[in-house]
């Protein structure tokens, strides 16, 4: 059998070796909707003004039991804030020990030194931890707590100085807009940390568009990008790409959702919901009432085999490759999947000029 090699991710295996294989080799779960942070943006506010109870611990584990038995070779748990369950040492060391790579998606603030002896004893796949300012005072615009800068700065030296692997997301918003810049210096002060930064601000998960008011203008997501060399030079080099104008194969068979969502991934909801994936609120399966077998083949129906109506714009579009469009955020804040969010299509305008001026600019000088 073929070994892995430490710096082969489970995620390049599968595509090399099973990529013709529909099963939910990688899975997300959310542990509970609660937070101790209020953050402007959030999608999941909506879910804790419901009275829909959070999955029991064995309801959990079962749904664990059933992930492995189905092929589950990656699993990350959230929320929420997946550190405030009451379960979450017994439900991790659970998930580690049917050996399968756990990973941890946390705002970092409750990291704590148990949590940092627990996964020096069950070592996580990557704790991820989202990063929202530079500074106490946008660290408590944004999330709401006060003392949130400092904690966060507290988790990020215990995790150095255990040597447990961690990466930094940037969530970029009119609200730390300033700070990106300091952020990237500070992630790179880190040493050899993996930084992402992401601008997907979306409605909340009952619809509610609030969080939009906290989105960037494509042109300013542009400029920060091209302002960070590291950015710009990974951007320069995609440039020469000769696949970046090409269409995806799912593109060219005329599929709703182009980036095959549900094809090799499941997310559940922690009232026991399977999703294709984070943002496809809608449809999914209530798999605390049903089978497993049942809601996979279901998701497959309605996300991996859906083709689109001839007037989907984004199947002929030639900034697709450039836009990151997703039809489901589509449907969340349109309400129809085939309706493009103009955030996506500008930034695409804008992500095209940049690469065609590139390749442009090589071409002239040879």
């Amino acid at each position: 059998m073929e070994c892995l090699s430490g710096e082969q991710k489970w995620s390049q295996f599968i595509e090399q070796h099973f990529a013709d294989i529909r099963a939910p080799f990688t899975a997300g779960m959310e542990l509970l909707p609660d937070c101790n942070f209020k953050c402007i943006h959030c999608y999941a506010a909506s879910d804790r003004c419901n009275t829909i109870s959070s999955m029991t611990t064995e309801q959990i584990y079962k749904i664990v039991d059933i992930l492995v038995e189905h092929g589950c070779l990656e699993l990350y748990f959230t929320g929420g804030e997946c550190l405030l369950h009451k379960d979450f040492f017994e439900i991790y060391i659970y998930a580690k020990k049917k050996g399968i790579l756990v990973s941890v998606l946390t705002n970092g603030s409750l990291i704590n030194q148990k949590h940092i002896e627990l996964w020096l004893e069950y070592p996580p796949e990557l704790i991820s931890i989202s990063l929202y300012g530079a500074s106490k005072d946008t660290y408590e615009k944004i999330t709401g707590c006060r003392e949130g800068y400092r904690q966060v700065m507290d988790a990020i030296s215990l995790l150095q100085k255990n040597n447990i692997h961690f990466e930094l997301k940037i969530i970029g918003m009119r609200q730390n807009y300033e700070d990106i810049p300091e952020m990237r210096n500070f992630i790179r002060g880190c040493g050899q940390v993996n930084s992402i930064l992401a601008w997907d601000i979306r409605p909340m998960n009952n619809g509610d568009c609030e969080p939009i008011i906290c989105r960037v203008t494509p042109a300013q997501s542009m400029k920060i990008e091209l302002q960070d060399p590291e950015r710009r030079a990974f951007l320069e080099h995609l440039a020469f790409d000769e696949k970046r104008i090409a269409k995806t194969e799912r593109q060219k068979g005329g599929y709703l959702y182009p980036c095959a969502a549900g094809y090799q991934f499941v997310f559940i909801t922690y009232d026991g919901h399977m999703q294709s994936y984070v943002k496809a609120v809608d449809p999914r399966y209530d798999l605390l009432h049903g089978d497993f077998d049942e809601g996979w083949k279901y998701l497959g129906e309605e996300y991996v085999n859906r083709k689109a109506s001839t007037n989907f714009k984004c199947l002929t579009c030639d900034k697709f490759r450039y836009c990151g469009q997703c039809s489901a955020a589509f449907k969340s804040e349109t309400g129809d999947p085939e309706t493009p969010v103009p955030f996506y299509c500008e930034r695409g305008e804008l992500m095209k000029k940049f690469m065609e001026n590139i390749s442009n600019l090589r071409i002239s000088q040879q």
